[in-house]
Formats: structure tokens, sequence, C-alpha cells
């Protein structure tokens, strides 16, 4: 019986992908699925050098020692089940990879009850999709130093190359790999969200037809815009349908998720870590799958016309946009790993984004360049690459202000203008509502001028 280097638990699509990365890097790889159709599919990929079987006992006999696995599965309890059914087949050291979206308490508790029993449980990041997995995705990996010391010339070779960056690297300890992608996907909603934004605007405010706005995407090749998901956005509005019409127009305005974005949502109230345009594309999201009940209330009614705003001011609106994403989510990384002792390196995590994931952009090398310069940055806003964007701030607010004027909803742009002018204002407007608080509960409250907490008798 031939002993493989490395085990893919799940030929799904993503693990079918990974398998074949793997493969095309020159590792022997031992592939278990129940799915006698997964097999089969599988088995009609151009690779060798795999050992296929549907028997976990057989799938764990063909690994060499210390057994490094792979499970691609749906997250939740599924995983649950095959940690159980695995464990007694292993052995002290063997090491299980999860590189599903699974939620980081989760993979806490996972951690700490393998590692009970002298095994590595290890939760890992994968971004890129079908197309990454396959050719090189973004790996965010948790866990501990000696299980990463293991898996890291495995996991490095198939991992997505930025120049001379490899999109690859031990983020921090237990559950971080997934905190990491948990964010990351959150920025991702917020960014998306912008983008839409814009094409409705461009589209229905404008009128604009579809071809010239895959151009405008088109056009941020190149420039401090750059970016995966506008590149994609082009190919997008480019599209077909069989009658030859952009299929873009005929797709319900209905928008799913998976549960990254609402738990990136909960943990920023959780840690008071202000995340509104990430909340609200996640938020719009959900709004969409039930606004079937208000369908044709707006139909018929006078529109305001929509103000024409400049390319080059959208252009500067969307780059502060995007900028406020990846500032909101790093913010959010940065609070967790020092609230629950992840360690994680908050410039090396960002370079893991610069390839081979869906959030990757030319933005990212600024950023990277911020925390190597300033590593205690709290807020992107504040360090020395993106000081003094008054021209981004005034296109931002304009584009958001012509939009809500033409009853265009614009949640992202709208939170994104807030979200700035919060971290700039010299004050924020809660000591009222602190003193409200105060009058209505005895809440106290504290003062500019003392220390200590005061409570006052507001109705004489």
């Amino acid at each position: 019986m031939s002993q493989c280097q490395i085990g893919v638990f799940g030929l799904g699509v993503m693990g079918s992908s990974l398998a074949e990365n793997f493969l095309r890097h020159g590792f022997t790889v031992a592939l278990y699925s129940r799915e006698q159709s997964e097999r089969e599919r599988f088995a009609k990929r151009d690779v060798s050098g795999y050992e296929m079987t549907g028997d976990l006992s057989s799938f764990v006999a063909h690994l060499q020692k210390p057994r490094r696995i792979i499970m691609m599965i749906t997250a939740g309890p599924a995983v649950d089940a095959v940690m159980q059914s695995l464990k007694p087949l292993l052995e002290e050291g063997d090491i299980l990879v999860d590189g599903g979206n699974s939620y980081y308490e989760d993979t806490n508790r996972r951690t700490e009850e393998y590692a009970a029993a002298g095994l590595h449980f290890v939760g890992m990041g994968v971004s890129g999709g079908e197309e990454g997995a396959l050719h090189g995705p973004s790996l965010m990996v948790g866990g501990s130093d000696e299980a990463y010391e293991v898996l890291e010339p495995y996991l490095t070779a198939i991992a997505a190359k930025a120049g001379d960056t490899v999109c690859c690297g031990h983020v921090g300890t237990r559950g971080a790999g997934h905190y990491v992608k948990m964010v990351h996907n959150g920025i991702e909603y917020g960014v998306m969200e912008l983008i839409a934004e814009v094409w409705q605007m461009m589209h229905q405010g404008l009128g604009i037809a579809q071809e010239d706005i895959a151009e405008f995407f088109d056009s941020m090749s190149g420039t401090r815009l750059d970016s995966y998901l506008a590149e994609i956005a082009a190919k997008v509005l480019r599209y077909l349908d069989e009658d030859e019409l952009p299929l873009i127009e005929k797709i319900r305005p209905v928008a799913m998720q998976k549960g990254t974005g609402k738990w990136t949502s909960l943990e920023s109230i959780d840690r008071g870590v202000y995340l509104p345009t990430i909340i609200e594309s996640a938020s719009i999201r959900a709004f969409s799958q039930h606004r079937e009940e208000y369908k044709g209330y707006g139909k018929g009614k006078t529109r305001p016309a929509f103000q024409d705003p400049s390319y080059d001011s959208m252009r500067n609106a969307l780059y502060l946009g995007t900028l406020i994403c990846y500032a909101q989510g790093l913010s959010l990384i940065r609070k967790a790993s020092q609230d629950l002792g992840f360690d994680i390196p908050m410039a090396q995590t960002v370079s893991l984004w610069k390839g081979g994931c869906i959030i990757r952009s030319r933005m990212l090398q600024d950023i990277e360049a911020a925390y190597l310069n300033e590593p205690e940055t709290e807020n992107l806003l504040f360090a020395a690459p993106f000081r003094g964007l008054k021209n981004e701030r005034a296109d931002m607010g304009r584009l958001a202000r012509v939009a809500i004027e033409a009853h265009i909803p614009v949640p992202a742009f709208a939170s994104a203008v807030t979200y700035y002018d919060a971290c700039m204002a010299p004050e924020l407007p809660l000591a009222m509502v602190q003193a409200l608080r105060d009058c209505f509960g005895a809440h106290t409250y504290e003062r500019k001028d003392r220390e200590g907490a005061f409570h006052t008798l507001w109705e004489k």
C-alpha cells in the first residue's frame, strides 16, 4: 500500500480543486469521499499520483505519519461528525485541517478537544473560490506552531504567489485562521456592495449601457483601484444571455449569504468596533430576500433626476469606500487578536490577500506598508499613506447625496461617509445619548472635567 503525503477529505468543488492543485505540484495524495459520484467525477481529471477510497480506515492507512488531512466539507455539525469518526483512527501528532468557513469559536473548541488527545486541529481560511483552489488560493492558517511547521511546505507550494509574496501564512493560534477568513469575507461583502451601488447609479441613475459601465471598471486596471472584484464586474456586465442581451438585467436582485458577514457584524458589536459599511452590506442582503413584499410599491412614481457625477468623482468615492471596508475589517481583526490572544501579525495577514483571494487589490500594497511602518496602527485612515483624502471624502459625500436625492439606495456609500466623519470628528453626539439614558434609567455618565461616574436628578 503506497504512503501518501497528504489527504483530502471531501471531493466537492473546492476539495477536488485543492486535491488537483496538490497533485500538479508533485505531491502524492489520498482522497476520500463517501459519494461514488464524486469519486467517479474526480477520476475523469487528467491527474495521477493519488489513492482514492470511500472507506475511512483505508483512507487513513494510505497516509504517511504524522498524518496530514485537509477536510473540505460544509461548516457546522458535519465537521464535528467527521472529527469524531476520524479520531479513533489517528495517532499522537496527526493533523486534521478544517478548510471550510467554520465559526472561529467552534474551531477554538475543536482545537482544545483534539489537543487533549495529543492531536492537532487546524482551522484554515481558504479564499479564491474554485479557481483559487485549483491554481493558487490565499491560505490563512491558524493552530499551533508545531502543526504549521509540518504543513508549511505543502501549503506554500500550492498557495497563490504575488510577486515575491507567498499568499500562505500562520496568522495565529487556535481559531485565528477562521477569524481572519471571516473578516476577510466581511470586507468582501462591503466592497461588492460598493461596486453594486456604483453600477446601479450609472445604469439606473444615468442610463449608461452595460458595456460602457464595463469599460469604466476596466479603466481601473493598473490604477490605485486595480482589483479582482473590479475586473470580474466588467466580465459580468459583458456577459450576454441566449438572446444577446445582458444577463445582469435578468438576474433577480436578491443576494444570499452563508453566515460570515453576519458573524463579522455580530463580532463588531461584541468587541465595540464600528463596522457600519460591512454591517449595512450584510443587512441589505438579508433585506433583499424579503423585499418581494414591497414589489410594485414604487412603480409609476416619478424619481427625481440623478445629477451627473464625473467618472473621476465616482472613482474617488469607490477608492475611499474600499479603503474604509479594509479599515473597518482590519480594526476588528486587531481588536480580536488582543482580546483573544491570537497574536495575529497585521502586515503579514494583509500580504496573504495580495494574490489568490477575492479581495486582492493593488491597494493592499499600501496597506501592508502602513502596518510595516506603523505596526501599532489602530485605524488605516490615520496611517501615513491614507492621510489627507479630502478630495475623496468630498466626492464620496457628493455621490451619496445625489443618490439619496434621486431616491437611489446607497447604504454602503452613505455608511462609509458616516464612518469617515465619525473617525475625523472632534466629538460624537453621544453626550446627549448618555444624558438621556441617565435621565430615564439612572445609568450615570462620565464628565470631561472630573473623574468618576455621575447621576443627575434631571426633573426638578
